[in-house]
């Protein structure tokens, strides 16, 4: 006979559907994307310097065409981090509103009572019966984290 000790956390549906807080959500792939995109775009910034030192045939002109050719995906790969690192900007702002939002959703949320026997969400003045998505869309609301 062996033992084991197991432990977790362990939430149910109605505790799920409920739940007055945000969903978290992960910001470490931008973070990431971001970094090795830098990295593969300063190695793209090789090119025109190794090209540059052979000139091509054509004078000035050509020399000028062919460090702007190789330099496009330097060029490329710096437009992608630009936006990459715009997107992780916006996903830090839309998390610390959230998180400003959460004390007046809970609030809200203290103000629910759950009834097992009708499956919904009730207020203690009397209101109607909202269903626990509805509830949780009025708890988003007060908090500002609904969009």
């Amino acid at each position: 006979m062996a033992n084991a000790q197991v432990s977790g956390v362990s939430v149910s549906a109605v505790a799920r559907a409920l739940d007055p807080f945000p969903p978290p959500r992960r910001g470490g792939g931008l973070l990431a994307a971001v970094i090795g995109l830098a990295l593969v775009g300063s190695c793209f910034l090789v090119l025109p310097f190794w090209v540059s030192g052979d000139p091509p045939p054509g004078g000035a002109g050509s020399k000028v065409l062919g460090i702007a050719v190789f330099s496009l995906p330097a060029v490329c790969v710096y437009g992608a981090v630009g936006v990459l690192a715009w997107l992780y900007v916006r996903r830090l702002r839309a998390y610390r509103r959230q998180q400003r939002g959460v004390p007046a959703a809970q609030q809200v949320w203290e103000q629910g009572w759950f009834c097992h026997r009708c499956g919904g969400v009730y207020f203690a003045d009397g209101g109607r019966l909202l269903t626990p998505e509805h509830f949780r869309q009025l708890v988003a609301r007060a908090g500002g984290y609904d969009r």
